[in-house]
């Protein structure tokens, strides 16, 4: 029997940073969504929300793409 020595278990995927950088794009785009609902003179509410919507939504990703919670 051969040990593992990278650390990593065999279904979790390299975090590369093109694979960082799919998990922000949820948060990213919730930014643009801030900056479009100031410019356009809606409530600011909307735009935290799309913040907060933004960053669960990464979050979410992160967990499904490293098999965080499956039962």
């Amino acid at each position: 029997m051969t040990q593992d020595t990278t650390g990593q278990s065999p279904e979790r995927p390299a975090i590369t940073p093109v694979l960082v950088f799919k998990w922000s794009l949820p948060l990213l785009v919730s930014l643009l969504v801030l900056a479009a609902s100031f410019l356009v003179g809606w409530e600011p509410w909307f735009g935290y929300a799309a913040v907060i919507a933004g960053a669960l939504g990464s979050l979410m990703y992160v967990g499904r793409t490293l098999g965080i919670g499956e039962g």
